[in-house]
């Protein structure tokens, strides 16, 4: 698994999830963390993708990070995946095309993660995360 249009191929290959179907072999499948960079990369770069199709891929991505969240934070074990997840989607919305994303059609990666459920001081960071993004989404909207 490489190729992915904003992302590096090492990356895309170490994080990818094995996925078997019925008795098949296992299939690595894109991360659902990249699946989200790459529908708001394709939709800031590609104007081809900028159709309903390509939108609703990236809205469909955000409801995925959000279930993937919620099950990395109902088991304990899976609470630092989950805080460097969300470290990862606020490092997103802070990109050119997660700016990009919420000004064109108000997909805000930042509402995929829930801070009320991020486990210990995690609303404290997360606070800073929210100023920066708002920062850089209104030094974007001045241009």
């Amino acid at each position: 698994m490489t190729g992915v249009l904003g992302l590096k191929s090492d990356l895309v290959r170490k994080l990818a999830v094995s996925l078997e179907i019925d008795n098949n072999r296992p299939v690595p499948v894109l991360h659902p963390l990249l699946v989200l960079e790459s529908r708001c990369i394709n939709l800031e770069r590609l104007s081809g993708k900028r159709h309903s199709n390509g939108i609703t891929q990236a809205r469909v991505a955000c409801v995925v990070v959000e279930n993937y969240l919620s099950d990395c934070l109902s088991s304990p074990g899976r609470h630092r995946e989950a805080l460097n997840a969300a470290k990862r989607i606020a490092g997103l919305a802070q990109t050119s095309a997660g700016v990009f994303v919420w000004q064109q059609w108000a997909i805000d990666v930042m509402a995929t993660v829930d801070a009320a459920k991020m486990p210990g001081e995690f609303s404290r960071s997360w606070a800073y995360e929210v100023t920066e993004t708002a920062r850089r989404r209104e030094v974007a909207s001045r241009r």
